[in-house]
């Protein structure tokens, strides 16, 4: 199995659900701007806070969990509007940015626009360290745009 995984500067990201317009992130979720008239975003992981310590709870965010976009005719052969998501449930994995140990994982229901989020608490003991974010079943392209830092206990 594949795994995608990808990571980026603590910013913003402005989603474009649906291909079509903004959705509402995980609350407190840092967020950047990327995106595009008539494209559909690649399918996004958040974090809110970004910041915790062992014990806390962190919610994780998935957002356009779908690999076909409708929104042009260019991709997939659906009808325009929303794309069927990969999955209904989908599995988050915390992963440590610099050595790929898996630290935590969470079930993820999807709901309208193909997003959905879920709290996850950070393991007791967990290392100190910067965390992204890995999901199976895989889409083709996953952006994580935040880091999430675990401080030490």
């Amino acid at each position: 199995m594949r795994t995608v995984s990808i990571g980026g500067v603590a910013a913003a990201v402005l989603v474009l659900a649906n291909c079509a317009g903004p959705a509402d992130s995980a609350p407190g979720a840092e967020e950047t701007g990327v995106g595009g008239e008539a494209a559909c975003a690649a399918p996004m992981a958040l974090f809110a806070p970004l910041e915790v310590a062992p014990g806390d709870t962190v919610t994780v965010t998935l957002e356009g969990m779908s690999d076909d976009c409708y929104d042009t005719g260019e991709h997939g052969a659906g009808p325009p509007g929303e794309p069927e998501p990969i999955a209904d449930v989908m599995v988050a994995t915390l992963v440590g940015v610099d050595d790929g140990a898996e630290l935590a994982s969470v079930d993820v229901s999807l709901g309208e626009g193909n997003t959905g989020h879920a709290d996850l608490v950070i393991p007791e003991g967990a290392p100190a360290g910067a965390y992204t974010a890995i999901v199976t079943p895989e889409p083709a392209v996953l952006d994580v745009p935040s880091i999430l830092t675990v401080t030490a206990d």
